[in-house]
């Protein structure tokens, strides 16, 4: 399957290639390649009109222009009408678009290796034929142009002077069919180096069995020398009755029918036992990788399911851990209400005995209050005022 996308590709490369090819044209010992300028838009206007040029391309629309229909498709210049920036008319079409007739080529007339010349006459101009004489002048000191000189004389003729180094003989190089080959060469040896690393290293084969599709390659081997066969057969047969005058009789015509449908029927059976070998050969490489898959998805199943169970005794560990934690903190919760409760008690004891403790000296200080009470009385009641034994003094007054 590989090799057969690498070939889609590859012919793909071919037909992008040939479609290009009209703009690399040989003169002599000089080649010329347009196509170096096939991104570039060289624009030119006078007085009434612009004109936009692709060489060897298509030439952007919107450098044409507004227009009120639609395009024609493959133009690769145009005319602009600068009033009113209108589309005006196409001046020419690019190779394959169906304009005939196709784009002619000549070199310069002013020597060998001086340019290159383009002719195109497959555009309308006021319903007759549009000349347009393209001059591609070659000038080494002008890269990548941008502009172009356009002379209309006499009308629906155009005279278009280019200078570029693109416009330049080519110098030596290998052609396009020599990088294709190149190309074609070097995926195959690709293909087949990695093909027998794989068969050697991931399938362990050996001998032949290191040959990447080998069954492929074997029937197309028998295939071109069958067909190697036939053209023989068919040459020499057909030499012979070019130079024999006479008919075969019908039973040499039989006789080399039946050998010929022997040999078909032989040719069958090697192609039908080629094709049960490659089928055989597929079954046998979708049945071991469907077997390894099948291993896969057992050690995926295994290791899934003792990342379960690991994942499960996690968790009763940590539901144990979380148990544990709750019952110390219950019982240290526990201890310390305890030790709340004893000092709460020892607090209303301690209360109580000050309590106590205090009615007990209220009642004392009272007795003691009583009884000094009662002293003073005792001591009230049999005081005796002291005698006087001194004279009294006199008033002198």
């Amino acid at each position: 399957m590989l090799l057969f996308y690498l070939i889609v590709i590859l012919f793909n490369i071919i037909q992008i290639d040939c479609s290009l090819e009209t703009c690399r044209q040989t003169f002599g010992s000089n080649k010329y390649d347009l196509n170096q300028l096939n991104h570039i838009t060289l624009i030119s206007e006078d007085k009434t009109f612009r004109y936009a040029f692709n060489p060897c391309d298509l030439v952007p629309i919107d450098k044409c222009g507004k227009n009120s229909g639609s395009f024609e498709q493959g133009m690769t210049a145009c005319q602009e009408r600068i009033l009113g920036t209108k589309f005006e008319s196409p001046m020419g079409f690019l190779d394959g678009y169906g304009k005939l007739p196709n784009l002619e080529f000549s070199e310069n007339p002013q020597g060998p290796g001086t340019g290159i010349v383009m002719i195109m006459r497959n555009a309308k101009c006021n319903g007759v034929e549009r000349f347009v004489h393209v001059t591609f002048i070659c000038d080494k000191s002008i890269k990548q142009p941008t502009t172009m000189n356009v002379i209309e004389d006499p009308m629906c003729k155009f005279m278009i002077t280019v200078q570029a180094a693109e416009a330049c003989p080519l110098k030596g190089g290998i052609s396009g069919g020599a990088i294709f080959i190149i190309i074609l060469i070097v995926l195959i040896i690709i293909y087949f180096i990695c093909g027998i690393l794989y068969n050697r290293v991931k399938q362990n084969q050996t001998g032949l069995e290191l040959i990447p599709n080998r069954s492929f390659w074997l029937l197309l081997g028998e295939l071109f020398l069958t067909g190697c066969k036939f053209t023989w057969n068919f040459i020499h047969n057909l030499g012979q009755g070019t130079s024999s005058s006479k008919m075969p009789y019908e039973s040499e015509a039989a006789k080399e029918w039946a050998r010929r449908e022997q040999e078909w029927d032989r040719e069958k059976e090697l192609r039908e036992k080629l094709m049960r070998q490659v089928m055989d050969e597929r079954q046998e490489q979708v049945m071991g990788k469907l077997q390894a898959l099948k291993e896969q998805q057992r050690e995926t199943y295994e290791r899934r399911r003792a990342l379960i169970q690991d994942m499960e005794q996690a968790r009763k560990y940590d539901l144990i851990e979380k148990q544990k934690q709750m019952k110390e903190r219950e019982e240290k919760k526990q201890d310390l209400q305890k030790q709340i409760s004893i000092v709460q008690q020892e607090r209303a004891q301690s209360q109580l005995d000050l309590e106590k403790q205090d009615a007990i000296e209220r009642e004392e200080k009272k007795q003691m209050d009583q009884l000094v009470r009662k002293q003073k009385a005792v001591i009230s009641a049999t005081t005796v005022e002291p005698k006087f034994y001194g004279r009294r003094r006199v008033n002198w007054d």
